[in-house]
């Protein structure tokens, strides 16, 4: 892999990045204040607070932002850490969406939703239409990094490097996939950006991310999750921190819990292939 396919390849995830925090921020801008004003009328029942952190984190496609919000309702008082865990767990669940949305084919949407979003953001007079034109221009930008990753020139060239497709048609190894997905989202500060990353592989061929090694990768990307809520805890109120502590808790058992059947579920495939 050359300088300039690491460079595209960078530029693509700058992109996707780029793509999802300026999207996040036309959102929060549209419906930021009346979210916060949801979230702290309806908190005070578990299930709704369940509900409403799967909803909130679906709109601004980022759990990390979600619990980081309601770190500053427990910092200011307003709720409870009992109120807040409801809202953690549905966050966690929430954050699915952004993957969701990125595995449709949608091959001409993306250069739309750039024109579109442009022509709102720069030439409509009302402040609320112009963030509805950041929304879809981010939307699209993220969908072109996405595509640009996967490109020819980016992550396009690995399959024609035998190291990486001796390396990724062996992995099977759990401990390894588990901590390479920790470490690539604890650097990304974001699962949706590193779930991206593996989506991208994928979209460029199904052998440069086998399911028996992306399971792994997946795991240990949603456990990683939790750094950028550890790194917003410094130096916040105590059940600021005991939130974050909960959301690692939260994921660190999942963790336990489908790590084993994903043993289960690679040995078993295996053990078919071995057979056919």
């Amino acid at each position: 892999m050359s300088f300039l396919n690491i460079m595209c390849l960078l530029g693509g995830l700058g992109l996707f990045l780029f793509g999802m925090k300026y999207m996040s921020e036309g959102l929060n801008q549209v419906a930021g204040k009346k979210m916060k004003e949801v979230l702290e009328k309806l908190t005070r029942n578990r299930f709704k607070g369940f509900i409403l952190g799967v909803l909130v984190t679906a709109v601004i496609q980022s759990s990390s932002a979600t619990t980081v919000m309601l770190m500053g309702f427990l910092n200011a008082g307003i709720m409870d850490l009992a109120q807040a865990t409801g809202v953690i767990i549905g966050a966690n669940i929430g954050t699915t969406v952004t993957a969701i949305l990125i595995s449709l084919q949608m091959k001409s949407l993306p250069y739309i939703c750039i024109f579109v979003g442009m022509v709102m953001a720069l030439f409509c007079k009302k402040q609320t239409q112009k963030y509805i034109g950041q929304i879809i221009l981010g939307f699209g930008i993220l969908f072109f990094g996405l595509k640009f990753m996967s490109g020819p020139d980016a992550m396009g060239v690995l399959k024609e490097s035998d190291a990486f497709l001796s390396f990724i048609q062996k992995a099977d190894n759990p401990v390894l996939g588990l901590l390479i997905g920790f470490v690539m989202c604890s650097v990304l500060q974001s699962s949706s950006a590193s779930i991206g990353v593996l989506q991208a592989l994928a979209a460029t061929s199904a052998e440069l991310m086998p399911m028996n090694f992306a399971i792994y990768l997946i795991i240990g990307i949603n456990v990683g999750s939790a750094m950028p809520l550890f790194l917003s805890a410094i130096g916040a109120k105590t059940n600021a921190k005991r939130a974050a502590v909960i959301y690692f808790i939260f994921d660190f058992v999942g963790m336990l819990i489908f790590t084993p059947i994903a043993l289960i579920s690679v040995s078993y495939t295996h053990l078919r292939a071995h057979e056919t």
